[in-house]
Parts: structure tokens; C-alpha cells; sequence
């Protein structure tokens, strides 16, 4: 088992580590987290002559925040970087000297597309070929029926978070219907309701206020899978969704570790939407 480290006993071990690292890169998440994200930034910094072996997970995105506000060590090249979460809707993170904040809701939302869903489990099945997993798979389709539903929560999750302080996000389980493995259009609308009934209630906003915040969110957003892949959690929406839907529709009944899609993940996706961090760690 290894061994668990504060967020300070963390960036003084990476002081030890300088010698395996060009740049020492500090993230959000567990330490069972980095080895994901090493092989994501390997891949996305490779024939660059920047060293990325070890990485730094610190915890919350307060956490990482806060360990680069009161780092003032001038003595070595470093990134933080955080998730951008429900805030990119309404409002971003603060810019910080050394740190970088991510254009989407979670560091997961990047390592899902057709590519890297299809070809995990072509390699994980080994028993299909990869036209007959794309063709099962059909992952315009599959993922075409979740924009809506899971752009419309999103965008009144972002209203209660703005108006409220804070908000409850639950996985992406508790919406889904159990036999289909498809999204509960109906469970999606009972949990709008109860968000828009809860911040009148609370007096936060009136039902016409209510209105013209989702108005101004879907004039704001188009409904399409770019979005969905921006502003929707993957951590706790997308890649459980994707990783039950697309089982169910291949028969694969092998089960992994949940956390081990997103490392999978990371070895196939395309890597074209995480240029602007790549370019944040060349420029560090």
C-alpha cells in the first residue's frame, strides 16, 4: 500500500523527486490518481524534451488552490492544475500566478471520445473487431441521447450553485433507468424541480428570475456533444454512463476496478482539446 502524504508533505517530497521532472506538476485527486494522469501527460508532452514522471495529486481543487497561493519557492519549474467545474458556467476560477485552470468541468472530460472508448474495449474484449465495437457501440448516438437531459441539469445545477452557494452532485446512477442502463428523462425533470422549487422556496429567486437564468443558459450553450463534453461532469457522469451503456450494448460482463476506464481512457483519446495545457506546461 503507498504511503498517504499531506498536501505540504507533498510539495516537499517533489523538492527530493526535482531529478526524475523538467517541471513538477501538482493536480487535483488522490495519489491512486496519478498514475493516469502521468500517462495522459506523457502522451501529451512527448518529443517535446520535457520529463513528466512523477505528479503531485494535492486533493480538492481548494486545496491545490491554496498550496499555490502560498507557495512562493522560486527555485524550480511548476504547474498547479485544477478542474474547472460548475463555475466555468457562470464564474471561472481566479488566475493565479502557476496556475492553470481547465477548460471543462473535470480532467476526465478530455480523455472521452469514439476513439478511446472503442478501442479500450477492442483491446479489452479481444474477441470483436473494432469496426463491429464501433458499429455496436455507436457512440454519436449514445451520446446525442444524453445531451439534452444532462445539459438541462447541468445548467440549473450551475444556478443553484450561483444563487445558493453550493449544490449536491450525485452520480450519475441515480438517473438512470435499471433496466435499460439509458438516462430517466423523468428522474432528470423530478430533480430540475426540486432545484427550481427549492431556490423559490429559499426566496433565492422568483419563478420569472428562474425562468430568464435557463433561458440565458440555453442561448449561452448550444445542446450539442461539445458542450456535453465541456460542462457535464465525466468523472461521475459520462464515464459511468459510457462505460454501463456501451457494456451492456457489447455483452461485456468483465468487470474492472470503475476508476480504471479513465486510465484506459487515457492511452487512446484524442489529444487536440488538451493543447492549451500542453502549451501551459511548455511555457512553465
Amino acid at each position: 500500500m503507498e504511503l498517504k502524504f499531506s498536501v505540504e508533505q507533498q510539495q516537499i517530497t517533489s523538492v527530493f523527486k526535482q531529478y526524475r521532472n523538467t517541471i513538477n506538476i501538482y493536480t487535483e485527486d488522490k495519489i491512486e490518481d496519478k498514475h493516469f494522469y502521468i500517462r495522459l501527460f506523457k502522451r501529451l508532452i512527448k518529443g517535446s524534451g520535457v520529463e513528466i514522471n512523477d505528479i503531485y495529486p494535492l486533493g480538492s481543487s481548494n486545496e491545490v488552490i491554496n498550496a499555490c497561493q502560498n507557495d512562493h519557492d522560486k527555485s524550480s519549474k511548476k504547474l498547479y492544475i485544477v478542474d474547472g467545474d460548475i463555475f466555468l458556467m457562470y464564474q471561472p476560477k481566479e488566475k493565479i500566478d502557476n496556475l492553470f485552470v481547465l477548460d471543462a468541468y473535470c480532467i476526465e472530460n478530455f480523455v472521452i471520445d469514439e476513439d478511446a472508448v472503442c478501442n479500450t474495449f477492442f483491446n479489452l474484449l479481444g474477441t470483436k473487431s473494432l469496426k463491429d465495437i464501433h458499429s455496436s457501440v455507436n457512440f454519436l448516438e449514445m451520446m446525442n441521447n444524453i445531451v439534452e437531459p444532462l445539459l438541462d441539469l447541468f445548467f440549473n445545477y450551475a444556478i443553484l450553485s450561483q444563487y445558493k452557494g453550493f449544490f449536491t452532485l450525485y452520480h450519475v446512477d441515480k438517473f438512470l433507468d435499471n433496466k435499460s442502463l439509458q438516462i430517466d428523462k423523468e428522474k432528470i425533470q423530478k430533480e430540475i424541480d426540486g432545484i427550481k422549487n427549492e431556490l423559490i422556496a429559499l426566496q433565492l429567486l422568483t419563478e420569472e428570475l428562474y425562468e430568464k437564468e435557463i433561458k440565458n443558459k440555453e442561448m449561452l450553450y448550444a445542446k450539442n456533444i461539445d458542450t456535453l463534453l465541456k460542462y457535464v461532469s465525466g468523472k461521475d457522469f459520462l464515464i459511468p454512463y459510457i462505460r454501463r451503456y456501451s457494456c451492456k450494448k457489447l455483452g461485456f460482463t468483465i468487470q474492472i476496478p470503475k476508476d480504471s476506464w479513465k486510465f484506459h481512457f487515457a492511452k487512446y483519446c484524442r489529444l487536440s482539446r488538451l493543447s492549451a495545457l500542453k502549451d501551459a506546461i511548455l511555457n512553465a
